[in-house]
């Protein structure tokens, strides 16, 4: 959304109307980026992550906006300073470098989610994630002077009898400069401690700066900022910035919420926005969080209503909340509510075209196979040869449970065969979804299994050509389908047929598919196959290396996922040794 073509009066009131009145706020981003794995104990934090881990970035943006978060705040908060990164040994043109690639990838973020939405064929997963095409903006993250010290000063306010309003002037201007020419939406100019500081930034937005900004301060009491000030006081110095299109509070308990709200909301017109924190205490000493009394994080949700009929309009999580809290607050908003999916999200066509007799019983189903989830027949449709896929019942589920986990599973696959279609896949064609005697029915494909291929290679001697071409045509598959979000969840070589006529690998069977974009979805996926290969067609040799070489070629995101891989085969080995 290009909203710097907005005229800064209606800018905030013309988004939000889009989001239904009330916008949605991503959530913490370091936290996240170490459950991924990252290192974060370095001097540049969260930032360390714009020089080594990018891609984790990435991911977390994703994460959050298949929680349903309407605006992605950068990883330049705090270290992310030109000053910062000299201080690390890089120059200042490496500092304004890495500024604009934290806004740069979260509008590849972006990119990669309406990409997502596009190719989805349901707006809401079984897992709550998200896939709903809505107005997303980018918020360029400029923190305070007291996040740079890295000293606790960002959560006191206190930076000396000495500092003035030039310095902070001097220490923010370039960084803010090289942000709001990035590409960004917005800059989120957050945890302001101090009126100092507030007056500083407004300053600088007159200073030429051509997008708007929020102004968010933190408080410790309720009651003033943490630097002592007053609230309203502050509040006023970003009201009178013209630039300026929201006014709140971040990185706050959530007990202190309602009340500050009270307070801003007398001082200004403008959209007010909260993202608390979850309800810990930072220790500067300690340099770790701890646990508080008051309202936590997994508590703080049911308050969101609240808050929004006090006056917010823009609410999310800051420090040590997570996609599942923004996943949660998207549940509780009226305007947000999540259907339960139902059929009807696919093309539903019951069967009319099938060969039947007179009295309505197939006359040509014939079993070819039957395994623990569904039995599989070769039949015929509208005068197709075809098969049809049954998911029976199970005996033991009570029959409403069994049911709708039944049609849950049924409506899966189908999304997903479908999905994968779109993602240039081949996959035989479906015909037909029927929720009533839940079975699929699809293209009959002429042609062998790889399975038998490679077991043929075995026997015969392997044919080097047409390895090669097998391996090249999985590797590429599996790439695109993993870029586009969809995991297989059983990559054997049963599981994938050599077209006959035009030596066209087909994938079949998403009865075990699922949506996930995390690299640990997918390493399991080609571990899943990589296991297969060696216990079924040891003979064939190096083939796993040539399919993981085209899969590298084929998928943008594969850097991720073999560093994934070698974990999930760590862990497996592990698993073999002690049984």
């Amino acid at each position: 959304m290009a909203i710097r073509s907005i005229s800064g009066d209606t800018l905030m009131s013309d988004f939000l109307h889009k989001c239904g009145g009330v916008a949605l706020i991503d959530g913490g981003l370091a936290t996240e980026l170490e459950r991924y794995g990252a290192d974060l104990n370095d001097p540049l934090w969260s930032a360390k992550c714009l020089v080594t881990s990018t891609h984790l970035i990435r991911q977390v943006h994703l994460d959050y906006l298949e929680a349903g978060a309407d605006i992605i705040i950068t990883a330049s908060y705090q270290q992310a300073t030109i000053q910062g990164f000299e201080a690390k040994g890089y120059s200042s043109e490496d500092g304004e470098s890495m500024l604009r690639k934290s806004v740069e990838i979260a509008c590849e973020a972006r990119d990669l989610y309406y990409q997502i939405c596009r190719d989805a064929v349901i707006d809401y997963t079984d897992d709550g994630r998200i896939f709903k095409h809505r107005p997303i903006l980018v918020a360029a993250s400029v923190g305070s002077y007291g996040a740079y010290l890295a000293d606790g000063s960002e959560y006191s306010g206190d930076y000396g009898d000495a500092m003035d309003l030039e310095f902070l002037k001097g220490f923010h201007r370039r960084r803010v400069q090289v942000l709001a020419e990035s590409g960004a939406d917005l800059i989120s100019f957050e945890t302001i401690p101090n009126k100092l500081e507030a007056q500083a930034f407004s300053e600088l937005l007159e200073e030429g700066i051509n997008i708007p900004a929020w102004f968010a301060f933190n408080s410790k009491d309720g009651v003033n900022v943490v630097g002592g000030d007053s609230l309203a006081e502050c509040a006023r110095i970003a009201d009178s910035c013209k630039k300026v299109v929201a006014v709140g509070i971040n990185c706050t308990p959530p007990r202190f919420i309602g009340g500050l709200i009270s307070k801003i909301k007398k001082v200004t017109n403008k959209p007010i926005l909260v993202y608390p924190n979850s309800g810990e205490r930072y220790d500067a000493q300690l340099k770790q969080w701890m646990q508080n009394t008051g309202v936590a994080e997994e508590d703080f949700v049911s308050y969101v209503n609240r808050w929004c009929e006090m006056g917010a309009s823009l609410v999310g999580g800051c420090c040590r909340t997570t996609p599942d809290t923004i996943r949660a607050i998207y549940r509780t908003l009226p305007s947000r509510s999540v259907p339960t999916p139902v059929v009807e999200n696919v093309q539903i066509l019951i069967t009319p075209y099938m060969d039947t007799e007179a009295n309505g019983e197939n006359a040509s189903l014939v079993l070819i196979k039957q395994g623990a989830e569904a039995r599989v027949f070769e039949s015929t449709f509208a005068g197709r040869k075809s098969i049809v896929k049954e998911r029976f019942s199970k005996k033991y589920r009570h029959p409403t449970l069994d049911s709708k986990l039944t049609l849950k599973r049924l409506n899966a696959e189908a999304r997903c065969m479908t999905k994968a279609r779109r993602l240039g896949v081949s996959t035989p064609v479906l015909y037909a979804v029927d929720p009533i005697s839940h079975t699929l029915t699809f293209e009959y494909v002429e042609g062998p299994s790889i399975k038998d291929i490679f077991l043929e290679f075995g026997i015969q001697g392997v044919v080097e050509e047409k390895m090669d071409d097998i391996a090249l045509q999985i590797g590429d598959t599996i790439g695109k389908l993993h870029d586009g979000g969809v995991i297989h969840g059983d990559l054997t070589t049963s599981n994938m047929l050599w077209r006959s006529g035009s030596n066209q690998l087909v994938l079949i069977d998403f009865g075990l598919s699922f949506v996930s974009t995390l690299p640990e979805d997918k390493a399991v996926d080609l571990y899943v196959l990589e296991r297969a290969l060696l216990s079924m067609h040891s003979s064939c040799g190096n083939v796993m290396d040539k399919i993981l070489a085209a899969y590298r070629k084929s998928s943008k995101q594969w850097s991720s996922t073999f560093n994934k891989l070698g974990q999930v085969r760590l862990r497996g080995r592990k698993r073999s040794m002690i049984g």
